[in-house]
């Protein structure tokens, strides 16, 4: 998703895939402009970890689940 913006006050979202390298433009037909999100969200995915037997959904998580089963990553120096 990229935010869009034309001089003519019009914003917009359009869904675009990274190779897509043409300019995006306004209904007004002039050329718009990318704004980039600053407040973006980050984007986290689940999965089942079968050494923890948790659902994990992000590195708070999985690290409160380590803590909790008292185990420590492999190759990481506490």
């Amino acid at each position: 998703m990229y935010d869009y913006w034309c001089e003519c006050g019009r914003d917009w979202e359009s869904f675009n895939t990274i190779e897509k390298r043409e300019d995006e433009l306004c209904i007004c037909g002039r050329k718009a402009y990318r704004r980039f999100r600053i407040n973006a969200k980050p984007v986290v995915l689940s999965y089942y970890s079968e050494s923890l037997g948790a659902n994990i959904t992000g590195p708070r998580q999985k690290s409160q689940i380590m803590k909790e089963k008292n185990v420590s990553e492999v190759g990481r120096v506490t």
